[in-house]
């Protein structure tokens, strides 16, 4: 399923994202209000986000101790001490005390910050625990959303397609672990290949590199592979999972995020995504590349000039 982009959408992955870009730099965080105006600037918005994931964080005191503020009133003296010291000194236990503490009391701002996950994947991508479960994928003009089944189902084929094969029942049970949390060094010794599926699903969190959790948004219940293959009749969507496909395995993902690909790019990426993508969804039978690359051309342009204030602009 696709919709245009839309405000809301683009508000809840800033604020997934803003204490990242907070730890780069407070430069990098105020000019974020720029693009979050009356006029929503989508694309370049996105562009900036992405472009944060891979900068150095020279200011994470700050972003740290505006995580701690959100678990404050949930834990006594003692341990906020402790918190504000690791804050002093050991950031990396202070990121893991601050994200054990959201998980342990279902703290709800910060289950999908950034600041907690490896910030290189899934920049563009966050789940919905509330209206429509499963993983919304922004693309700029507009957003896709595969529900949870989907995505489990994705995950288990990619992982056998890349030879780190789970069963259905290995599957679950491991992300069922992962909810717990699991410690950081059993953690690396799964499968490279199957922690790239996590990662790029925005399924992992690794708070300080101490541990590692299962988003908490995803709800191991529906962790079920869909019975049938996620069926779409528009071709965007399935042109979503090329945008898609482009960044997750760029050098540099930010030069595919909130941007229009060139035609070979697209079309390449359309013929490598095939084999994984299509053990999972349904390709429309009426799939035409150069029509559909036109379409998105058009899409792109439509949202490049509403950024720019064109016929008022505002989306909601």
């Amino acid at each position: 399923m696709y919709q245009l982009a839309h405000r809301g959408i683009y508000e809840f992955l800033w604020s997934e994202h803003k204490y990242h870009v907070m730890a780069v730099s407070n430069k990098a965080f105020t000019s974020m209000g720029t693009r979050l105006g009356k006029t929503i600037r989508v694309l370049s918005l996105l562009k900036k986000i992405a472009e944060c994931g891979y900068e150095e964080k020279t200011e994470n005191y700050n972003a740290l101790l505006s995580a701690y503020m959100h678990i404050r009133e949930f834990i006594d003296r003692e341990r906020q001490e402790q918190i504000i010291k690791a804050v002093l000194s050991d950031e990396d236990s202070a990121a893991f005390m601050i994200y054990e503490e959201a998980v342990r009391n279902y703290e709800k701002a910060l289950p999908g910050c950034r600041l907690f996950y490896d910030n290189r994947f899934a920049i563009n991508k966050f789940w919905d625990s509330q209206h429509n479960d499963g993983l919304w994928i922004c693309l700029g003009p507009f957003q896709i959303h595969l529900p949870t089944a989907v995505v489990f189902k994705r995950m288990l084929q990619k992982s056998k397609i890349l030879g780190a094969e789970f069963s259905e029942k290995e599957l679950s049970d491991l992300l069922t672990c992962l909810k717990q949390g699991m410690s950081y060094d059993e953690f690396t010794k799964l499968p490279a290949a199957f922690i790239g599926i996590l990662r790029e699903n925005n399924a992992i969190a690794e708070p300080g590199h101490k541990k590692a959790y299962l988003n908490p948004r995803i709800d191991t219940d529906l962790c079920k592979p869909a019975s049938d293959f996620f069926k779409t009749e528009d071709d965007i969507t399935y042109s979503g999972l090329v945008l898609e496909w482009l960044a997750d395995n760029a050098e540099y993902p930010p030069e595919f995020i909130g941007s229009m690909p060139d035609f070979e790019n697209f079309a390449s990426a359309l013929k490598d995504v095939a084999p994984f993508a299509e053990s999972y969804i349904l390709k429309p039978d009426s799939f035409d590349v150069s029509a559909t690359y036109q379409k998105l051309s058009v899409l792109f342009a439509k949202r490049s000039a509403e950024d720019n204030g064109a016929n008022s602009g505002e989306i909601y």
